[in-house]
């Protein structure tokens, strides 16, 4: 995938969102900026005959620092599926639309 196709500019405000109401995101109750969430990189891949498919790694810098042995920022890898029409059946994974 060249630069001018990566995903990386998914706001930064909508991924802390998105990161907030999963219940495998470690950091909750932590407080971070949302400018600490930022994509250092992907995967792409694709379905033959389906979307877009990426892994985004995540990283979380958190404002409190590292306390009680815990790191001040973690990474997480968030899959992405690109689908180029709504997909209710995935309404509670929904992190927002994506223009190409």
């Amino acid at each position: 995938m060249t630069p001018d196709h990566r995903v990386d500019h998914i706001d930064p405000q909508t991924l802390a969102d998105y990161l907030e109401r999963t219940r495998w995101f470690g950091g909750k109750g932590r407080p971070y900026a949302v400018t600490g969430v930022r994509v250092v990189g992907e995967v792409p891949g694709a379905v033959l005959d389906g979307p877009r498919v990426l892994i985004h790694l995540v990283e979380v810098t958190y404002a409190d620092g590292p306390a009680d042995g815990t790191a001040e920022a973690e990474l997480y890898q968030v899959p992405l599926v690109f689908y180029t029409e709504p997909e209710t059946r995935l309404d509670h994974a929904f992190v927002g639309w994506w223009e190409d």
